[in-house]
């Protein structure tokens, strides 16, 4: 890809300003691998708009929304697996234990919640729908914009323009799905769990939902500075693309 050396510049620095090693090759495979993982989450969210929003015969949309739940489950058991082997049997996870603990906050809340909630039978709760199909379409969205953005040329005007809009629509994303609806939908879902007398689901939602706001922060954190970011610079700060070596691929 003509882009690749600036692609990966950037992430090496971003990774390394957090004082973590990384190497061009992982930089490089993560970009490509968001690609596939922003789609799924995308076409799962997308999966299950039928349950929440009506339109499909019940039992049907129903049943496709615990089939997209259920991918999702998978996705996060392979990639903690993946992610553990690379941390601590190949010490080769950029980001290190940091990294692991980060992801393991958010991955744990499709184990310990969505596949007890799907038990219980609430794929039928207007809450959980919301809840997950936030989560869900708000992750793939900001995998596929992130991802897009470090194609951008941010030494040129139009360049700029695109970053400054699209972290602007991704800092919207991110504060109305992690941070105040995720709130909101969190309580009146536990209520209903707790409403329902379903004490020992309580308590693991709970648990779930507490540790997802861990990694909710940070993702609300990392929106704001990039916006601030962006807007406060101007193209002259960064470096122009053709300016930078090019690499053989």
């Amino acid at each position: 890809h003509p882009r690749r050396p600036m692609i990966v510049d950037r992430m090496v620095a971003e990774i390394r300003a957090y004082g973590f090693p990384a190497s061009e090759f992982d930089m490089w495979w993560m970009h490509c691998t968001w690609y596939v993982i922003g789609a799924q989450h995308l076409l799962c969210g997308l999966a299950m708009l039928p349950a929440l929003l009506g339109g499909w015969e019940p039992a049907t949309a129903r049943a496709v929304a615990c089939v997209a739940t259920l991918f999702e489950c998978a996705y996060d058991v392979y990639d903690s697996v993946v992610m553990a082997r690379r941390h601590f049997v190949l010490g080769n996870l950029p980001g290190g234990l940091a990294s692991l603990v980060l992801i393991m906050t958010h991955h744990q809340t499709s184990l310990g919640l969505v596949v007890p909630m799907n038990m219980y039978g609430y794929l039928d709760s207007p809450l959980y729908l919301r809840m997950v199909v936030n989560l869900v379409l708000a992750g793939g969205s900001f995998i596929l914009i992130t991802t897009y953005t470090q194609l951008l040329d941010v030494s040129t005007r139009n360049g700029m323009l695109q970053m400054r809009i699209l972290n602007a629509v991704l800092a919207g994303i991110t504060l109305y799905t992690r941070f105040v609806g995720y709130f909101f939908l969190a309580r009146n879902l536990l209520a209903e769990v707790a409403g329902n007398g379903h004490d020992r689901l309580y308590m693991v939602g709970a648990s779930a939902l507490a540790a997802m706001s861990i990694f909710n922060l940070w993702i609300v954190i990392q929106s704001v500075s990039r916006l601030y970011k962006f807007c406060a610079a101007s193209t002259s700060d960064f470096q122009p693309a053709a300016e930078i070596k090019l690499k053989e691929l």
